[in-house]
């Protein structure tokens, strides 16, 4: 019972988006996402980098009946909900939880978001101070900054080489126009795929998304990625010179495509290897050898590699 409980029910809207439901009937609480298939990959580099996770960023700053931030996450926050979001190389995904009783509340603010963002004028300066200092909060962390060496190291030239934070060239200088424009490529509901877990039913869930998202007037073609080829790697080996009092290493090769069965198990099996402080990497590398502070393991999927 538990593990049918476990299993995402897939569906179709009336607006041909697919829509993923977890019936979880013990739970207090409902969680609502939507995926938007446009990321750092689908921007126009060097004058877009970043723009995908910037807009991320401006779509909380106001709706059309939420026309501040704080009115949009009060909204929520005031019942004891949250929201937030994040951006990868493939897509943005916005989500909140908020309790049972108030579930409509957590459809709302997604619609809001989504559909009529203010991404006020005032604002944009303001906020892109902010992903510049983010930037900048990547660049001092050692391992977020090491992330980043081996992403472009491993990738190169290919598109999922791209930082996702972009540059602070390129975020210094987004206006209202870069953000309107990539919202009328990519933020329409065929190019939407909808998430809910928690105490709802399909119909229940089916019937509050159709009630916000229809179909678009202007219908495009779905956001789909054709597999890029992988550039030759010359060198095996990249050193980094900066000031630390630690040494960082990372240890990284490509595997198949994110969805192949073999990719999954591989990301399985990185979460046997270090799921916590009692799992093989930590235990024989730091506890029994102590030869570093923290280790990990992780997969990154993407529809490439």
């Amino acid at each position: 019972m538990l593990m049918k409980e476990l299993n995402f029910e897939k569906t179709m809207l009336g607006n041909g988006a697919p829509l993923y439901v977890m019936h979880m009937p013990h739970a207090h609480s409902v969680a609502a996402g939507i995926f938007v298939k446009g990321g750092t990959r689908d921007e126009i580099w060097p004058k877009e980098a970043g723009l995908a996770h910037a807009l991320e960023h401006m779509s909380f700053q106001g709706t059309k009946n939420f026309p501040t931030s704080k009115d949009l996450s009060a909204y929520l926050e005031e019942i004891g909900g949250d929201h937030n979001a994040w951006t990868s190389s493939e897509g943005t995904f916005y989500h909140n939880r908020v309790p049972v009783s108030h579930k409509d509340r957590g459809f709302r603010v997604l619609a809001e978001m989504l559909r009529e963002p203010l991404i006020p004028q005032d604002k944009i300066r303001i906020e892109m101070k902010n992903i510049i200092e983010e930037i900048r909060r990547a660049n001092d962390d050692p391992d977020q900054f090491l992330g980043l060496l081996d992403q472009g190291f491993v990738y190169g030239s290919h598109p999922l080489g791209k930082n996702t934070l972009g540059t602070i060239e390129s975020v210094s200088g987004f206006t209202q126009d870069n953000f309107l424009e990539f919202r009328r490529r990519y933020y329409r509901v065929h190019n939407y795929v909808f998430l809910v877990a928690g105490n709802i039913t399909v119909e229940e869930a089916k019937q509050a998304f159709e009630e916000f998202f229809s179909s678009d007037k202007d219908e495009q073609s779905i956001n789909v990625y054709e597999p890029a080829p992988l550039g030759t790697v010359l060198e095996r080996k990249l050193v980094h010179k900066k000031d630390l009092e630690q040494v960082h290493i990372c240890l990284s090769a490509p595997l198949g495509k994110g969805l192949e069965k073999t990719t999954r198990s591989i990301g399985t099996f990185s979460t046997m290897l270090s799921g916590g402080m009692s799992f093989p990497l930590f235990q024989e590398v730091r506890d029994k050898r102590g030869l570093c502070y923290e280790i990990h393991a992780n997969v990154s999927r993407d529809s490439d590699v």
